[in-house]
């Protein structure tokens, strides 16, 4: 298994190379201290922007905090950000060409 790094100013990435399993550490992004619910962050890969849209709603539906709406953010990766029932946050995403 090829595993590679990637550095910058405020995160390190390991991906293993040719899937979309990776390790991602950073600071929270809200800058404060890292706590239960402020920091660690689950993503899920889905096979369309369908997909995520659809989980996204459902997690909404059963009571869950909406972080960021569906949509395209960095280049081809379309996400939406969600908290459970626990305040835990959660990613569903996929990379599609726009």
């Amino acid at each position: 298994m090829k595993v590679h790094e990637y550095i910058s100013e405020n995160r390190i990435w390991y991906a293993v190379a040719d899937n979309y399993t990776m390790l991602v550490i950073t600071r929270p992004y809200d800058g404060r201290a890292a706590f239960v619910g402020n920091g660690p962050m689950v993503a899920v890969a889905a096979c369309s922007p369908s997909t995520v849209r659809a989980v996204h709603l459902k997690a909404l539906e059963l009571g869950g905090a909406n972080e960021e709406d569906p949509g395209y953010r960095i280049g081809d990766f379309f996400g939406a950000y969600f908290r459970d029932l626990d305040r835990d946050k959660l990613a569903m995403f996929c990379i599609m060409s726009r």
